[in-house]
């Protein structure tokens, strides 16, 4: 069930993304060099990589701090958004039709989502506002 609020995360990512490509893909593309640059610094860290063993780029102290400047919380990811931002960006630009499933989406996406890191299924039904956004089957639908 967690898998349901990642996968809600990037659609929301990916949507955002489009919005405004050119600007945004070298955000995305800069933070993934951070990504990288942490990644290989955990490695040699754990001694499985020596600093030679480092591409040059992980090793530029001074890019580094750039990135760092630029990403000031890495947990927000590319997008240096809380997910409600993201969320609410996205929400103006969904197809006016549609948004009424986007809404109840995004209210299973956090409840189920967020739940379901700590808690059993059975407490995240318990627990759930709109219970009439999951149905547990069977249903008389799926008996025709």
């Amino acid at each position: 069930m967690m898998l349901v609020r990642s996968l809600f995360e990037t659609v929301l990512s990916a949507y955002w993304l489009m919005q405004k490509p050119e600007e945004r893909m070298q955000q995305f593309d800069r933070f993934a060099v951070l990504e990288e640059i942490d990644f290989a610094q955990l490695l040699e860290g754990l001694g499985v990589l020596t600093p030679d063993d480092l591409a040059p780029e992980h090793r530029d102290t001074v890019r580094q701090a750039e990135l760092r400047r630029e990403f000031k919380n890495p947990i927000r990811g590319w997008t240096k958004r809380k997910v409600s931002q993201l969320q609410g960006d996205v929400r103006k630009e969904w197809p006016k039709r549609e948004v009424q499933d986007f809404d109840m989406y995004a209210s299973v996406a956090r409840d189920v989502g967020n739940r379901s890191t700590h808690m059993s299924p059975a407490d995240t039904i318990a627990r759930m506002t709109n219970r009439s956004s999951i149905t547990m089957g069977p249903t008389k639908r799926s008996e025709l």
